[in-house]
């Protein structure tokens, strides 16, 4: 068996590393069986029928079980190996978790991916399926959404069709034109769009879902000041700063020893 405080420390390096555009890769670095972690697999035909999305779950602790399921969006590169951690981490806390990788990424279905794209629609349409999937599986649970830099995005588009109970969102993209110009400002460079980008911005203005978004004082890319604004505009969304670099809340906290406090702001989105 492999040792998962390893797997811990190559998760928060991966999530540390910055990627402007989608980079999948369809080779798991682990899965859950090398650390006996139990979980259960599932193929999922995406609603638009043109491909498959695999998904592994993790059933919640059930001494703390929290009667709600979170459905984890990554973000652009890797696949959902590089979250095995989270996931147990996120079970062992009360939560079900279900990972999935969008196609392209993973064992999912094939899908022809230009690596300056920021995201696909299609990625909205693969959330979208894991959503109905798993409200059908779990009909009597809360449904949730822990969703990482680009998986903010897909987030909020999907919620349009298939809605959830709340969402959590580690490095939101809350405004896609402004995230690209400072993008270009940092790098000299901009990520591709697909039609209708401009739709972002207003479903995070106006969501109806409670949601959480954890944004780092380091991220040059999705401000603390991006979520407060979009806070107070919104009183569906609530803000909650930490101190480190984009997308690296949940890290953040695993360090300082405090992720039942991350855990228990996602809870309380959704009350009992």
């Amino acid at each position: 068996m492999k040792s998962f405080v390893v797997l811990i420390l190559l998760c928060f390096i991966y999530m540390g590393q910055t990627v402007i555009a989608v980079h999948p890769s369809s080779t798991y670095s682990n899965t859950p069986c090398d650390y006996r972690i139990l979980h259960s697999n599932a193929v999922v035909m995406t609603n638009d029928s043109t491909s498959f999305l695999n998904v592994w779950e993790y059933q919640a602790n059930p001494k703390n079980d929290k009667n709600k399921v979170l459905i984890l969006a990554y973000a652009d590169s890797g696949n959902m190996s590089h979250y095995i951690s989270y996931a147990h981490d996120a079970a062992r806390a009360g939560f079900t978790v279900v990972t999935f990788d969008y196609r392209g990424f993973g064992l999912s279905g094939e899908f022809e991916t230009d690596t300056t794209m920021l995201y696909y629609n299609e990625y909205a349409n693969d959330l979208e399926s894991i959503i109905d999937f798993t409200r059908e599986k779990y009909p009597d649970q809360g449904l949730g959404i822990w969703g990482f830099s680009m998986g903010s995005i897909v987030s909020v588009l999907a919620v349009q069709n298939s809605p959830v109970d709340f969402m959590a969102f580690d490095g939101a993209v809350t405004n896609i034109k402004v995230f690209n110009e400072r993008l270009f400002a940092l790098r000299n460079k901009r990520a591709g769009l697909p039609p209708n980008s401009e739709k972002v911005k207003l479903a995070f203005e106006n969501l109806k879902i409670p949601t959480l978004i954890f944004a780092g004082t380091e991220d040059k890319r999705c401000t603390v000041e991006d979520a407060e604004k979009l806070a107070k505009f919104n009183s569906n969304i609530l803000s909650q700063p930490f101190d480190g670099p984009h997308s690296y809340g949940y890290g953040t906290y695993y360090n300082k020893k405090e992720s039942s406090k991350y855990f228990a702001l996602i809870n309380n989105l959704m009350k009992e």
